[in-house]
């Protein structure tokens, strides 16, 4: 699966291995985790953080890993 397959915009964040980075919204993260998991991909990791303090709310996180490097 390429980076291209995902069907939104993901920008390459900057370190020794390949790492993209992408702010989506429900219908794109729940896309984007059966895309990965359909091709052999795992979920790495989930977490939350509470942002209220500067005005953008609560945000949900997860990395996902494929043959792409982590997402």
């Amino acid at each position: 699966m390429k980076v291209e397959d995902f069907g939104f915009e993901m920008k390459p964040l900057p370190g020794a291995m390949p790492v993209w980075h992408a702010i989506v919204d429900a219908a794109q993260w729940s896309t984007a985790a059966q895309q990965v998991r359909s091709h052999g991909g795992r979920l790495v990791a989930l977490w939350s953080a509470d942002q209220t303090d500067r005005s953008a709310g609560l945000e949900v996180h997860m990395t996902l890993t494929g043959r792409t490097g982590l997402i």
